[in-house]
């Protein structure tokens, strides 16, 4: 279990926080990283696993939270930069 969460959540998040760019060429670039790197490939083990050990229910959760953090953290600078559009256009 914290193989899972070290190599195909930490590490992937710690990685991408160095790509470049804007909110939505970074949201591809993961959704390529994820694809390419089949970083989802155990997934569907792991919460088949935690079905039958009530005691990884809490873990997995952790980890679902983790990602989408970094989602919504992804997702929140595209809703900052477009608002920062909208303000300029709206000041011109």
């Amino acid at each position: 279990m914290d193989y899972w969460d070290r190599a195909f959540t930490q590490s992937v998040v710690e990685q991408h926080r160095r790509v470049q760019g804007s909110p939505e060429d970074r949201l591809f670039s993961l959704m390529k990283l994820l694809r390419e790197g089949q970083l989802g490939r155990y997934d569907a083990a792991i919460r088949a696993w935690g079905a039958q050990e009530r005691g990884l229910v809490a873990r997995i959760a952790s980890v679902d939270e983790s990602r989408l953090a970094y989602l919504r953290s992804i997702f929140a600078e595209m809703a900052s930069a477009a608002a920062n559009s909208r303000c300029a256009r709206a000041s011109s």
